[in-house]
């Protein structure tokens, strides 16, 4: 009964909320990486792309004083961290930093590099705001990195052909990039790194 009360208790906290609405965002991301298991390159960088023109619009009239940036202040308004109020949301991140990992990567490093974003990040996140106890770096805890490790064991047990010695070093890297970008680059940064890495490894291996 305590556990269930502490649990209903921290859910209605504002910053928790915030937190677990912007990671829907994360999650509606997985779109992307199923959807790449079936289109073609090139059809999936052009929705992509339309995508993007439509965030930068968004960008462009969040700015100015319009019936639009008064209705986007007060419905999103509240989920941008304050580097997104002078800078990009990280919604538009995540569009361009899966553009620019479909357009550079394999098709096999690029999928495993939007999991990452969509799923072992998010989950990461929201464990270590919910449940972490213990700091890690900054507001960032033992308990996220933990999950997002985890996360990225399997992914890329299901999704990658290594053994244990690359796939060790891809986790234990992964988790480390994840663990020291700023929340401001990790969208954009994350995925470029994982399929870079993914690459290269599969290079030296």
């Amino acid at each position: 009964m305590k556990m269930k009360k502490s649990a209903n208790n921290l859910f209605q906290s504002p910053e928790m909320r915030e937190e677990f609405y912007r990671k829907l965002i994360h999650l509606a991301s997985l779109a992307v990486p199923v959807l790449y298991f079936y289109a073609e390159k090139k059809i999936l960088l052009g929705l992509i792309s339309l995508g993007l023109v439509i965030a930068f619009i968004v960008e462009w009239q969040r700015r100015k004083q319009t019936v639009f940036s008064g209705w986007f202040d007060k419905w999103l308004g509240r989920l941008l961290r304050p580097s997104e109020r002078s800078g990009l949301t990280s919604a538009t991140m995540l569009i361009i930093g899966s553009f620019f990992t479909i357009l550079l990567f394999q098709k096999e490093a690029a999928v495993f590099s939007l999991f990452i974003l969509s799923v072992a990040d998010a989950m990461a996140a929201l464990v270590g705001k919910s449940l972490g106890r213990h700091k890690l770096l900054g507001r960032k805890t033992w308990e996220g990195s933990f999950v997002f490790f985890c996360c990225t064991v399997l992914l890329a047990l299901c999704l990658l052909n290594l053994s244990f010695l690359p796939l060790l070093i891809l986790c234990v890297t992964l988790t480390t990039a994840e663990l020291i970008l700023p929340n401001s680059l990790d969208n954009l940064a994350l995925p470029m790194i994982s399929g870079a890495l993914v690459i290269l490894l599969y290079t030296i291996f």
